[in-house]
């Protein structure tokens, strides 16, 4: 796959550890944005922040976390991010690269020889209202998108994904909501639905024939910018 990154540095006085923003494409296919480049106030070091949404904290045995004042301990949980050690070397490494580099041009490295596309997607059903199952899919073995949704539309089930909040002044509110993490064609998109959507039938064909624990997901079921909205069924 072929990872294509690029950054550019960013100074404000009321967010003093924020040095600069990236953006990321896997193949021309997808784009990850609103990655952040960070700097420690104690030691100077730059570090790389991914998207992140706020969860509550679960112990090993998968119970919420409450602190000495009965309240539900957070964390952040990042949205799309590598599962191993290779994959999230290289990313790191573009995404420096290309900082350090600061000509506003992308940086490309190539990874593995296979292209970037979902290889397999967990989606459990859902018990809250117009959410039909939510889950992650991973990419190439390498990356995975979480808190995928499967939702019900006039043309039928689609997939929704976090979402940040952005300004538009064109826009009644002010702002409109953006993914994190998106498909940029339209036969990615179509792959990426199918994924999501066939993740989910086989849960419920597998439920039907008694043979499938969907305990796991009874996580935390989060809107598209992280309020919590029930749990998983």
């Amino acid at each position: 796959m072929k990872i294509s990154v690029r950054t550019t540095h960013y100074t404000n006085d009321n967010s003093p550890q924020l040095r600069g923003y990236a953006t990321v494409k896997f193949d021309d296919s997808y784009v990850l944005e609103s990655v952040k480049i960070m700097e420690r106030q104690d030691s100077n070091e730059i570090f790389i922040a991914l998207p992140s949404l706020m969860v509550r904290t679960k112990d090993q045995n998968g119970n919420y976390v409450i602190n000495d004042k009965g309240e539900y301990v957070k964390e952040f949980k990042e949205v799309f991010h590598p599962i191993t050690a290779e994959s999230r070397k290289v990313l790191n490494s573009a995404i420096m690269d290309s900082f350090n580099k600061n000509d506003g041009k992308y940086t490309t490295v190539e990874f593995g020889n296979d292209r970037f596309q979902p290889t397999l997607a967990r989606i459990f059903e859902s018990s809250v209202k117009d959410i039909e199952g939510v889950g992650s899919v991973i990419f190439s073995d390498s990356f995975v998108l979480e808190n995928v949704q499967v939702r019900n539309g006039k043309s039928g089930e689609y997939f929704d994904s976090p979402k940040r909040k952005v300004r538009n002044e064109k826009k009644t509110s002010g702002y409109e909501y953006v993914e994190f993490f998106h498909p940029v064609k339209a036969e990615t998109y179509n792959e990426l639905r199918d994924s999501v959507v066939n993740g989910l039938n086989y849960t419920r064909n597998m439920k039907r024939m008694n043979s499938y624990d969907n305990s796991r997901g009874q996580d935390e079921v989060l809107d598209m910018t992280g309020e919590s909205r029930g749990l998983g069924r």
